[in-house]
């Protein structure tokens, strides 16, 4: 099977080109620049929105899985994310048709979910409460892209992971991951909260699965590890994947609540100290997909 991935090297992108190739499919790497990788063929977009462009990029192409996409970015305004996540992402879509891609599967968020989970973890038809451009922008690409496609002969499948790590974590993993290293004092010792996160290979095999697929048109599919971990138990891992110790301790409850109270501080008490937990009971019915037991990426 022809795959084209835009996006391709980015984090996933890079780990999903390789995890396809194994699988030997024929991946079609798209890519703003050149970019050169094993077993996968190069074709530059520039300008995604340059929808000619687009459909030469996808030419011969059988699934495309669409990475690209703005995320957490420094200086961003609130318009560029609807410029690259929605208006982008309808562009790829409009020209995946021309080209006669028969399944295009966007890579979506839980934060479309929202923030956070309060005792009942996130599931696949809870009604959507994004908080930020970010997620506000990939709930509208998601109910772009299903509109669009409603009446075309393409399929829409779309995946919402949460964290995703891996080797060379990125963001606040990769944050965290420096805090260890220089043996900075974290105060997230004995939390006792629930964080679902993701494996690139958890995540790149379900991407996998849903290549052929039956029956998953339109479907929104959330995927996990399967196992939820809390701060401490994330932070410990981290320790053990780059051979360092991660120094500890425990605030008191009475200020971790505290801070949770303080708004300058919201983003950070939820991403420490609050759950979000993903339900993918509906995934794993919908596919046969399961989450491998001890993937490599926490291993």
């Amino acid at each position: 099977m022809n795959i084209a991935i835009t996006g391709a090297n980015g984090y996933v992108g890079q780990f999903l080109c390789q995890y396809l190739a194994s699988k030997n499919h024929r991946v079609i790497a798209i890519t703003r620049e050149q970019f050169t990788q094993d077993n996968s063929e190069n074709r530059i977009l520039a300008d995604y929105s340059n929808i000619a462009k687009a459909i030469e990029s996808l030419s011969n192409c059988d699934t495309i899985i669409h990475l690209a996409g703005l995320a957490h970015t420094p200086n961003a305004q609130t318009q560029d994310y609807y410029r690259v996540n929605v208006d982008n992402s309808l562009v790829i879509a409009k020209a995946a048709i021309k080209a006669g891609v028969k399944r295009f599967i966007f890579l979506s968020s839980i934060k479309v979910n929202g923030e956070m989970t309060h005792n009942t973890p996130f599931r696949h038809d809870d009604k959507p409460q994004p908080l930020d451009d970010y997620g506000r922008s990939k709930l509208l690409a998601e109910e772009t892209l299903l509109n669009y496609c409603a009446d075309k002969a393409m399929e829409i499948v779309i995946v919402r992971p949460p964290l995703i790590w891996g080797e060379n974590n990125k963001g606040n993993l990769a944050t965290l991951e420096k805090a260890i290293h220089y043996r900075l004092p974290l105060p997230l010792a004995s939390l006792n909260n629930k964080r679902d996160l993701v494996s690139l290979e958890n995540l790149s095999s379900l991407l996998h699965l849903c290549l052929n697929t039956p029956n998953i048109s339109n479907k929104v599919l959330l995927v996990s590890d399967g196992k939820p971990l809390s701060t401490t138990q994330i932070v410990q891992q981290l320790a053990k994947q780059i051979n360092a110790k991660a120094i500890l301790f425990a605030l008191p409850k009475s200020i971790i609540r505290t801070v949770g109270t303080l708004k300058r501080y919201q983003n950070i008490y939820n991403r420490l100290f609050g759950n979000l937990e993903v339900n993918i009971e509906h995934t794993t019915k919908t596919t046969g997909w399961h989450p491998v037991n001890d993937p490599k990426a926490i291993s």
